[in-house]
């Protein structure tokens, strides 16, 4: 039942056809352009029906459009007419003239017809090839604006109104017409622009004509609503000309200056006629790698970044670039080139932005990518490890001291460098060294920073160590007692085995002074419980200490006739540590305190139980200079469990032995062996002289 009464209406609708001759059904033009809800009346029917891009116009059809709708007429004559959203025209052509009677909306022409007429309330605008632009609704005046040409307007009331660029005409709701002199006309972009592009939002050229020579300042506006409401619209004071924030989609921009009005004598701000720009989303030209705010973390040897796209189209050539600024107006990188994929090296840290635009032949655009951010961070591995001195080590000796740090397999050379502030920018002393060490001679006390650089061959940077701090105190150097071992912050290994292996401490008296001593030793470094060692014949003692940890340690000197006051060192810290490398090795030549008596250069063997867990031995063999001063005479690596030695001077020395295992960690060095060398008193071996014979 549904489907039958559908249709007999569909039968009893009128038809094109069965109107009568008297509507003659010609054609005018074309429509050229559709955008939403446009439609069409034919004659003095009262159906209204949808129009769409191609379709024919014909002679006294009416047509409107619906909000937001647009569309273009091209008339036989290759003139143009367009109708914004919410308007109404009705088309009339005879031999004579050509009439369109606007009744509402927002109406262009532009004509190639010398006898276009265009009727807009009461009054009849004769176009003469002229562009025009025409606005008008029953409750507001019209605006007649000429944009280029001339064109003739007659009133009502019978009087004419020449019009070109520079005169623009306004007809109250009363229906009188009067010209103004045109203040501003807008000149790009044009009425309904469309641009492409990707981003969302893009910062584009505006600019107009002050026709008027006093104006040196205009207002511009641009909204995403035709209303231009506060909240949507970009306001800015400016002259003929200005950059804008286009926003994806329909934006509306006009111009306003300030104008005396002549019945109130009061400034009052006019505008002219809105234009509409469309940004649209460019997809023609597409970034795949790498991805929008992407970092790229690069170590020394590693810096290179691949860039891929794609496009739509078949590119003739591409242009892709790098910018420091999203505006593109500092370029850091840009390379033409026929593929899509470009690899870019040694980008320094910092944020970038990259595009590509394709063009075609003749440079015709085929489209330009939206526009990617990537961060690019520099990363310096933190090595070598600073080995001495340590982090807030203080120093307090005369003598020069020796910085130490572990090799760094990448470097070539070192580049040692201190200075007087962390951020290592005040340099006091710098030295390039192909040696993991280097001594400084001291000269003022203070805080000082250091830290050590890795260069490869090519003197390129590699690694960078951290910062350490130290601190030369004049004062503890000026003291009475200067401690020697342990070293301030230092690491003390001794054998796993309880109870723990005693450690040596030992110091050095400025002036000569009779042996007598108090070594506190404590947890806290305000000494609040102590452990205390004495001795009144050496500089030095052994000290057992409970258990693994951080000490503190200080050396007090007491006068043994009780006449002067107590000496007391500055305190230093070290940790107790339980070894977990290998074990010392067990010593078995010569033996303990052995005495040898040589003769010129023999050599004297020295050799050590073999351990199934050394890779190789450590021999270390020094000759006694002084009371506790020893000369390093042999420090060799050795894969035997024996070494010898030859040419040793009469003299006192001591001996000993570390194991190293496969990764060259050292382990726990053997006993301390005294040996005493001396020269062969006995009879030497006879000289023989040859005989003479006379």
């Amino acid at each position: 039942m549904l489907y039958a009464a559908f249709q007999l209406w569909k039968d009893y609708q009128p038809k094109p056809e069965d109107f009568d001759d008297e509507i003659q059904r010609t054609v005018i033009g074309v429509i050229s352009s559709v955008d939403q809800n446009v439609k069409r009346k034919t004659g003095d029917s009262l159906l209204w029906d949808p129009l769409q891009e191609g379709d024919a116009v014909y002679n006294q059809d009416s047509i409107r459009t619906g909000l937001n709708s647009y569309t273009a007429i091209t008339l036989n004559d290759q003139s143009k007419i367009e109708l914004e959203e919410n308007s109404l025209v009705v088309l009339d052509s005879n031999d004579q003239a050509f009439h369109v009677d606007f009744k509402t909306g927002e109406f262009k022409t532009d004509s190639q017809n010398k006898n276009l007429k265009i009727k807009v309330k009461d009054s009849v605008l004769s176009a003469n090839q002229a562009q025009i632009k025409i606005r008008t609704a029953s409750d507001r005046e019209t605006e007649i604006q000429v944009q280029k040409g001339k064109a003739l307007l007659q009133g009502k009331s019978g009087q004419q109104l020449e019009l070109d660029t520079q005169k623009s005409a306004r007809i109250d709701k009363a229906g009188r017409a009067e010209s103004l002199k045109v203040q501003v006309v807008l000149s790009s972009p044009e009425d309904r622009t469309e641009i492409l592009n990707p981003n969302l939002q893009l910062n584009y050229p505006f600019t107009w004509a002050a026709l008027n020579p006093s104006l040196k300042r205009e207002v511009f506006e641009i909204s995403t609503t035709e209303s231009f409401e506060q909240a949507n619209t970009f306001r800015r004071w400016a002259h003929q000309a200005i950059e804008a924030p286009l926003k994806r989609g329909d934006n509306f921009w006009r111009v306003g200056w300030y104008s005396t009005d002549p019945k109130t004598n009061k400034q009052i701000l006019k505008f002219t006629p809105t234009r509409r720009i469309k940004l649209l989303n460019d997809e023609r030209v597409q970034l795949l790698f790498p991805e929008n705010a992407s970092t790229f973390t690069q170590e020394p040897g590693n810096t290179e970044i691949e860039f891929r796209w794609r496009s739509k189209y078949k590119a003739k050539l591409f242009v892709f670039e790098i910018s420091s600024r999203s505006d593109f107006r500092q370029i850091v990188f840009n390379k033409r080139t026929n593929i899509k994929e470009i690899t870019v090296n040694e980008l320094d840290s910092g944020s970038y932005y990259w595009r590509v635009s394709a063009y075609g032949d003749n440079n015709k655009v085929l489209g330009q990518s939206k526009i990617n951010k990537l961060i690019v961070e520099k990363i310096i591995p933190q090595a070598p490890e600073l080995i001495y001195p340590r982090n807030n080590f203080v120093w307090s000796m005369p003598e020069s001291l020796r910085f130490e740090w572990d090799k760094y397999l990448k470097a070539d050379s070192y580049q040692w460098l201190l200075s007087k502030k962390p951020d290592m920018k005040s340099i006091v002393s710098t030295t390039r060294t192909k040696n993991n060490f280097h001594d400084w001679k001291w000269s003022e006390a203070g805080e000082y920073f250091w830290r050590v650089k890795a260069y490869n061959a090519k003197a390129e940077l590699v690694a960078e160590s951290l910062i350490y701090k130290l601190s030369i105190d004049n004062k503890q150097s000026t003291s009475a007692l200067s401690l020697l071992s342990p070293e301030d912050q230092s690491e003390v290994v001794v054998e796993n085995r309880e109870p723990l292996d005693p450690v040596m401490f030992q110091w050095r008296p400025k002036e000569e002074i009779p042996a007598n001593y108090e070594i506190w030793v404590s947890r806290t470094s305000a000494f609040t419980k102590i452990l205390k060692f004495t001795t009144n014949e050496f500089t030095r003692v052994d000290g057992r200490l409970p258990e693994e940890g951080v000490y503190f340690w200080k050396v007090r000197w007491v006068d043994p006739e009780g006449k002067k006051d107590p000496i007391e060192s500055l305190p230093f810290s070290f940790r107790l540590v339980k070894n977990k490398n290998l074990p010392a090795p067990e010593l078995l030549e010569p033996e303990y305190d052995a005495e040898i008596e040589v003769y010129r250069d023999e050599k004297i063997s020295f050799s050590w139980k073999e351990m199934s867990t050394a890779k190789a031995y450590r021999f270390i063999l020094k000759r006694k200079l002084g009371e506790n001063s020893f000369k390093t005479i042999v420090d060799r690596n050795t894969k035997e469990f024996s070494f010898d030695k030859d040419k040793l001077i009469p003299g006192d020395y001591i001996w000993f032995v570390h194991g190293i295992d496969a990764n060259g960690v050292q382990g726990l060095k053997s006993e301390e062996r005294k040996l005493t060398i001396e020269r062969d008193k006995g009879l030497a071996p006879p000289v023989l002289n040859p005989a003479v014979v006379k």
